[in-house]
């Protein structure tokens, strides 16, 4: 297992700046929708904490932040080092299983629509 401090918070309400994440390194086969994953962003080591959100053709994956309206990033399984198993914040663990993995994904994707839904009313008012 390793740790890796969150920068940002294009995981937000999930994970927050500064947020410990304890990931698990996983094969890839065992990787689904919705698991939250560290992965290399290039060769200088960078590397990025996003939702899995769908499996492409062979070893293609396509991550996606919650916190904002970002579009899908690309990546491949190769350059994955591990699914987030938890987090620490506040000197507090708190283990990410299934479950809550799914429902901070559904909050986050209920938070988008309801923004949306905000943005197009305002522009149909004029306001």
């Amino acid at each position: 297992m390793k740790l890796f401090k969150v920068k940002g918070n294009s995981m937000h309400p999930v994970l927050r700046d500064n947020d410990l994440v304890v990931v698990r390194e996983t094969a890839p086969e065992l990787l689904r929708k919705g698991n939250i994953l560290v992965y290399h962003r290039d060769e200088k080591g960078e590397y990025l904490i996003h939702r899995l959100v769908k499996k492409g053709d062979g070893d293609i994956l396509y991550l996606r932040g919650d916190g904002y309206n970002l579009s899908s990033e690309l990546t491949r399984t190769g350059a994955v080092m591990g699914k987030a198993i938890g987090f620490v914040r506040d000197s507090r663990y708190e283990p990410l299983n299934r479950r809550k993995e799914l429902r901070s994904w559904f909050v986050s994707l209920l938070k988008e629509c309801t923004k949306h839904v905000i943005r197009r009313a305002s522009h149909v008012t004029g306001q």
